[in-house]
């Protein structure tokens, strides 16, 4: 008899799906469709190298587990469940989940995405969609593999996201590591290994490597929620999670935010793949403020023109965003901190940096309130949770020099989602 190997807790009373009688496996048993099933994947730090089961502990909207030989389970918001070797997540349109394995590492998966880990290995098989990895400093690595790649990973974090439509690979290193750099090797015999540092990306097809890109850490953290909780100033994000969770992020977070701190103090170029590219699944959050910014009631996105004031020894720099209604907002940029301030007002989190011909600087902010130009007078109202942009044209990959005006906008952007 096949043995049902998902365990789905806290089923309610007399839920079909629930009446499976789990035994004999050393794995709890389930009491028909009127009991629960009470064990879960013990997480043991240090005490195991192999991934043998993991702990479905957070799920957004709706996902789907594909037990080994068996029909798909869906489970939704609230419930949680077992993954064991050989089992399938999928997780559906707009929905989410987060994993942690048995000896303590994460795997969260963005929405469209299908995976598997391999009995016996550190290791996962990923068919589509992207994951986010994350292991403890010390412990062992984790390796995915797609249809174009495979990883040797160092680093404690990293994401991989593969289109199976284009048939292509990218991954994004998160950390630095000691032993050296994340290694990235292609299934194309021919094709040297890359090699990736943290905010460095690389795509793969079934030719061979695209060169390696540089993506913005910070902006990379503020957007994406797949990664919320590794970035600066998301402490609170980390807090909502289980007490095993924190104990995995807070070790990591010593990784990412030293590699922020070291992106940062270069101005550093950047490609839009890891957050506006045409194939990117990342590109979502960004879309759904785009969405939101046609239909919201604070209005579309303001034109004008964008002049750099002063170039100060000091780091921190002035500017002015003069509208096409003739209100002139006045901006801040801090090269050191990397932050940039607009209208007087900084939010929780802010970052700037050049993409391809544009600049831009964005922003997360704090508290309701409004951005006013220079004579004091309110210019857009704007929200607690929202992002406040602002995008220069015409850069060519260039800081803009002083007094040299360049077309712009700036836009109040939907919420970003804590997770």
């Amino acid at each position: 008899m096949q043995i049902l190997r998902i365990l789905r807790l806290g089923c309610a009373i007399a839920t079909l799906s629930c009446a499976t009688v789990l035994s004999g496996i050393g794995i709890g048993s389930f009491n028909h469709a009127f009991g629960q099933v009470s064990q879960t994947c013990e997480i043991q730090r240090g005490r195991s190298s192999s991934l043998t089961c993991a702990n479905i502990y957070e799920i957004i909207s709706e996902v789907q587990v594909i037990p080994f030989n068996r029909s798909s389970i869906t489970l939704t918001t609230g419930e949680t469940a077992v993954l064991f070797q050989d089992d399938r997540l999928r997780t559906l349109w707009g929905s989410r989940a987060e994993l942690q394995f048995n000896e303590g590492s994460l795997v969260w998966s963005n929405p469209d995405t299908v995976f598997e880990f391999t009995p016996g290995l550190r290791r996962i098989d990923l068919s589509s969609g992207a994951i986010l990895v994350v292991t403890e400093p010390g412990a062992p690595p984790v390796d995915v593999r797609t249809a174009e790649l495979r990883t040797d990973p160092r680093g404690t974090a990293y994401v991989v996201q593969r289109n199976d439509v284009a048939a292509q690979t990218e991954v994004f290193a998160l950390t630095d590591h000691p032993d050296g750099p994340l290694e990235i090797i292609s299934t194309q015999a021919d094709q040297p290994s890359i090699e990736l540092n943290s905010g460095e990306l690389v795509r793969a097809t079934r030719e061979g490597f695209n060169p390696v890109e540089e993506f913005d850490l910070q902006l990379f953290y503020m957007n994406n929620s797949l990664v919320a909780g590794l970035g600066p100033n998301q402490e609170a994000t980390v807090a909502q999670k289980p007490p095993t969770v924190q104990v995995t992020l807070n070790a990591v977070r010593i990784e990412t935010l030293a590699a922020v701190r070291e992106q940062n103090r270069g101005f550093g170029l950047f490609l839009p793949t890891a957050l506006t590219g045409a194939d990117s699944g990342f590109r979502r959050d960004i879309e759904q403020v785009e969405r939101r910014n046609e239909i919201d009631s604070l209005g579309a996105p303001i034109d004008g023109t964008f002049t750099r004031t002063t170039d100060n020894p000091n780091g921190i720099d002035d500017g002015t965003f003069v509208t096409n209604d003739g209100q002139t907002i006045p901006i801040t940029l801090d090269f050191d901190e990397r932050q940039i301030t607009i209208g007087g007002v900084d939010g929780r989190s802010s970052t700037y940096g050049l993409r391809g011909d544009r600049a831009f600087g964005a922003i997360i902010l704090e508290d309701d309130g409004a951005i006013f130009d220079a004579s004091g007078e309110s210019v857009i109202e704007v929200n607690s949770g929202n992002t406040l942009q602002v995008e220069i044209f015409g850069v060519d990959g260039r800081e803009p020099s002083v007094g040299e005006p360049f077309s712009g906008r700036l836009i109040q952007g939907g919420i970003i989602p804590d997770r």
